[in-house]
């Protein structure tokens, strides 16, 4: 039996600080209230089940695991964050900065190293570490988690926690699933088709030869490994080139976690030059003025409100570098509106998913009228969407957020400090930098020592000031200290 039709609420969310905990708990048992919220941010779940169960995620862990961080910076009263060890400096800034209001709000879980020094899944899983280390999770009312699989799941029931999640996540990010459901619910996506035999590629090239670029996806990919650009001209051999690379970081994927080989076989089968069906997506090419995501809320009681929408900031290649908030005009806010209303809808009767996604959205122009099309659905707060809550945070009125690479690593807060400098400073009026999340992975031991697992270069900052042109400035002035947008 079909659920009823979910209305919009402007109000929704509202009486609650946006935050990945709180909030999002609200909105799955709207009629509860709860004391104490455990997040687990946990971008590399991967595995749904130990015993025969479905790959949520293919990931190359180093571009996804720097994600846990980010619960830090929204949380709020009543919320503790379990994550990774944090770089050494990192917490006492953002408690001298008033970010965090209290340490103990943070749990920085023993990180050992896996096999092969693996960073993946499981031995960068929060949920998986906690669980191992025998955590207890009844002294919180509830648990917020990224991707909450039937693995995970049973997981946080055997430290006596209760997720209060329950969509599968194997279909909530699924861009397939996405798709498939598209004319049901009625919401824009950019044409395409799935690649599920050696026929298709015929019928792909025939019917994408005219299009400058069209994209390769894999759908259960996650960190922007797995989508591909292929520019014109397309042919069998191009497209077959492209599917081989992305059977290589599927590999990848595998060599650097702990994902059951038997998994493997059954996304993409070793002898095989296509994977099992449903996996492969080719994609047109949008042209687009505007590419944003937002913040999608929806209750359990049939209700959804877009608190935010933003603008991403691509690289040349069109990789995701960082975003900043994106205001449309009246008439553009009551189609979006209504077109994720569209989305809310299948989240809600298709998805049994209440809480937080992010919605990706494209605008384009044909002369004078404007149109939106869907990119795809993530079942978590978008990258964005939670630098927007460290902007309300700090009460910002403008902001970027952008991933930026040092020229030399950036392992520390005072390594961050001597980089950015005189940014780094609480006058809105000047302009400001926050480190958001150092892509530098820490290993701990019992003792409190910290090891450097995975040294990077980068960070995730967020830039603000008292005006947009002020924010262009500094990331300008970074730019001329040699500091590289992007990875």
């Amino acid at each position: 039996m079909d659920k009823k039709q979910i209305q919009f609420d402007q109000e929704l969310g509202n009486n609650i600080p946006l935050s990945l905990g709180q909030l999002q708990a609200q909105l799955i048992q709207p009629e509860s209230s709860f004391n104490s919220i455990a997040i687990f941010e946990d971008w590399v779940n991967g595995y749904a089940d130990h015993e025969g169960g479905e790959l949520v995620e293919v990931t190359i862990p180093e571009k996804v695991v720097w994600g846990n961080q980010l619960s830090i910076m929204t949380l709020q009263k009543g919320e503790v964050a379990y994550v990774l060890p944090t770089p050494p400096g990192f917490l006492e800034f953002y408690e001298e900065f008033g970010i965090l209001e209290n340490r103990q709000q943070v749990i920085e879980l023993q990180h050992q190293l896996g096999h092969k020094k693996s960073i993946g899944f499981p031995y960068s899983n929060l949920v998986s570490i906690a669980s191992k280390q025998q955590y207890s999770l009844s002294e919180h009312d509830g648990v917020i988690v990224t991707y909450p699989c039937p693995y995970i799941r049973n997981l946080i029931e055997s430290m006596n926690g209760k997720a209060l999640q329950c969509s599968n996540a194997f279909y909530s990010n699924n861009k397939s699933e996405f798709r498939r459901n598209s004319q049901r619910y009625g919401y824009p996506i950019p044409k395409g088709m799935e690649i599920n035999t050696l026929e298709d590629l015929e019928v792909a090239v025939d019917r994408f030869s005219s299009c400058d670029k069209v994209w390769l996806k894999l759908s259960r990919g996650s960190g922007g490994t797995t989508v591909i650009p292929i520019e014109s001209p397309l042919n069998i051999q191009v497209l077959k080139s492209n599917i081989c690379q992305l059977k290589g970081v599927v590999n990848r994927s595998f060599e650097d976690n702990a994902f059951q080989l038997e998994s493997l076989e059954k996304i993409w089968h070793r002898h095989s030059e296509l994977p099992s069906s449903h996996q492969l997506i080719l994609e047109e090419n949008i042209d687009f003025h505007i590419n944003g995501c937002n913040i999608l809320l929806i209750s359990s009681d049939g209700r959804y409100n877009v608190p935010f929408y933003s603008r991403k900031i691509l690289g040349e290649s069109g990789e995701y570098l960082g975003g900043s908030e994106f205001k449309p005009s009246q008439e553009m806010l009551e189609k979006l509106n209504a077109c994720m209303g569209l989305i809310a809808q299948y989240c809600y009767e298709d998805l049994n998913y209440y809480g937080m996604v992010g919605v990706d959205f494209m605008l384009t122009k044909q002369g004078s009228e404007e149109n939106i099309i869907i990119g795809e659905l993530n079942a978590r707060a978008p990258g964005t969407g939670v630098a927007y809550m460290l902007a309300c945070k700090l009460n910002a009125p403008f902001w970027l957020s952008v991933t930026v690479t040092s020229p030399i690593p950036l392992l520390t807060m005072d390594d961050f400090q001597e980089v950015f400098q005189d940014f780094i400073r609480r006058d809105l009026e000047k302009g400001m930098i926050i480190p958001q999340a150092f892509r530098c992975i820490y290993s701990l031991d019992k003792s409190g020592s910290r090891e450097v697992v995975y040294s990077s270069r980068s960070v995730r900052i967020l830039i603000c000031g008292s005006e947009m042109e002020l924010c262009n400035h500094i990331l300008e002035a970074i730019k001329a200290r040699g500091i590289k947008v992007g990875f």
